[in-house]
């Protein structure tokens, strides 16, 4: 019971966190831009400098570049584009993983948010 309680009482900083495990090929664009490709979708993907040192050195000596990645999702609102961080990355998939599947926890409210102007329209005005 007291752990329970000690685990109620602490705050966090974060309202929603959603983590997860996906699969695709993983390859760099010609402004050397990490993306995978599921489904033929492509994303945007970003990771740590550390993280992404392992990553290259994996995909120069993995010819197939077909990778698990543990991801947490990011959505730009602006843009209207899904991408993922990357976390960590396998190259066989992780026991009791399922792939394309999140875990989510915490609070989640989406607030429209007025759209910016164009400049076209901020001009104008």
């Amino acid at each position: 019971m007291k752990a329970v309680s000690e685990r109620q009482t602490t705050e966090s900083t974060k309202l929603f966190q959603a983590v997860g495990l996906i699969y695709g090929q993983v390859s760099f664009t010609e402004e050397q831009k990490l993306t995978v490709e599921i489904e033929g979708q492509k994303f945007k993907l970003t990771c740590w400098k550390r993280l992404l040192k392992k990553l290259i050195n994996t995909l120069e000596t993995n010819a197939e570049s077909f990778l698990y990645l543990r991801v947490y999702p990011q959505f730009n609102i602006y843009t209207q584009q899904l991408g993922f961080h990357v976390v960590g990355f396998f190259t066989s998939q992780p026991k009791q993983s399922q792939v394309n599947q999140f875990l989510l926890a915490g609070i989640w409210q989406y607030i429209r948010q007025r759209e910016r102007p164009t400049r076209d329209e901020h001009l104008s005005q």
